[in-house]
């Protein structure tokens, strides 16, 4: 890396993918514009409006490439005695995350939206219900991780820049909130009793679908109607069938297709292209946010070309993190705070079993 703080293009990327960086993520970067083709059909499930969102999320997918982010061990870690190297390795892990979690979510929600989009195309009823449920679940969940994520790590500009080149010294500058979210995000999964730390245990689908239902009032309907399809209920065996119009008649009918797609697609276009500006905002502002660090392993090229539809939202940060206001130094008590509340993040998830005793 040279002195002003760039890769060589000869050097190898620091993406972890062994290349030349001029060979990986320093070469040139495929279009991030739109897709006009979709734009201008307005393809996607949830309509025209949609579009663009979706034509981004296909752009993301062509230009992203493979990227290794280095994790300290906690024990390693405890080990630094040094509070800038601490720093130093804490708040890069906060970037690496920020950055995973950020391209995880956008390749999840592209890979539901195409699935049902698939489905769609093939009269897979039940595959479309199935895709179009998944997606929200994702899109809710990426909103209730990512949505304080850019205005966090803006509004930590200063300190994080210092922390990330080993240069922030006075002090431990912990942040276990925005900690716990991103590894909430990554590691959230349902535990069995002492099987990891509380921090990793999933919430409920409902927990989840929460957190956008006042932007989405209809959207625990329609998740209900979508579940119907996907569970073994009447809506996922009378998939088969035309709308009953005698009570004393069914019948079968394995064609039976369009007008349950037609149904599918009436009940959610409007939820879903809602939750679909939800769930990837907040995560294209994040790779945005990540780039005004100028910290190479988390840098995305593609998302400079990023501006629409969340120009507003855009400068909104851009004056965050231009107004920026020298660190203040937290008192004794606080800094022990911020120590205490990070490391109960790791406390176990429910009882330990014991092993019962040999009776020999």
């Amino acid at each position: 890396m040279t002195e002003t703080g760039r890769i060589g293009r000869n050097e190898r990327c620091p993406c972890g993918s062994g290349k030349k960086f001029k060979k990986c993520c320093g070469g040139p970067q495929p279009d991030s514009s739109a897709d006009p083709a979709r734009v201008k059909q307005g393809a996607g499930l949830f309509g025209p409006e949609s579009a663009l969102v979706t034509s981004l999320l296909d752009s993301f997918a062509r230009s992203v490439k493979p990227r290794t982010y280095p994790i300290m061990q906690h024990t390693e870690y405890a080990a630094l005695e040094s509070v800038a190297e601490r720093n130093k390795v804490y708040w890069q892990e906060i970037l690496y995350r920020a950055h995973f979690g950020a391209c995880a979510a956008l390749m999840r929600l592209h890979e539901w939206l195409h699935g049902s989009e698939r489905a769609l195309a093939d009269g897979n009823v039940l595959m479309l219900a199935v895709g179009i449920r998944g997606f929200l679940e994702a899109a809710a969940d990426t909103f209730e991780s990512f949505s304080d994520v850019p205005s966090s790590l803006a509004d930590s500009y200063m300190v994080v820049r210092k922390a990330i080149k080993g240069e922030f010294f006075e002090q431990l500058a912990l942040a276990p909130e925005l900690e716990s979210m991103l590894i909430h995000f990554a590691y959230a999964r349902k535990l069995k009793p002492g099987e990891g730390p509380e921090l990793h245990s999933a919430k409920t689908a409902k927990d989840t679908l929460s957190t956008i239902a006042e932007a989405i009032p209809a959207i625990t309907t329609v998740y209900a109607a979508l579940c119907d399809y996907a569970h073994p209920a009447r809506s996922s065996v009378f998939r088969f069938t035309h709308e009953i119009t005698q009570p004393d008649r069914v019948t079968f009918d394995p064609q039976v297709g369009q007008e349950k797609t037609d149904e599918i697609l009436m009940l959610s276009v409007e939820v879903g292209r809602v939750a679909l500006m939800l769930g990837v905002g907040p995560v294209v502002m994040t790779l945005k946010v990540l780039n005004s660090f100028v910290f190479a392993p988390v840098t995305t090229p593609w998302v400079d070309g990023v501006s629409q539809p969340f120009l507003e939202m855009w400068h909104g940060l851009e004056r965050r993190l231009q107004s920026q206001t020298p660190p203040r130094v937290a008192t004794g008590a606080e800094r022990d705070k911020l120590v205490a509340d990070t490391w109960a993040q790791y406390r176990p998830s429910g009882k330990v079993r014991r092993r019962r005793k040999s009776k020999i």
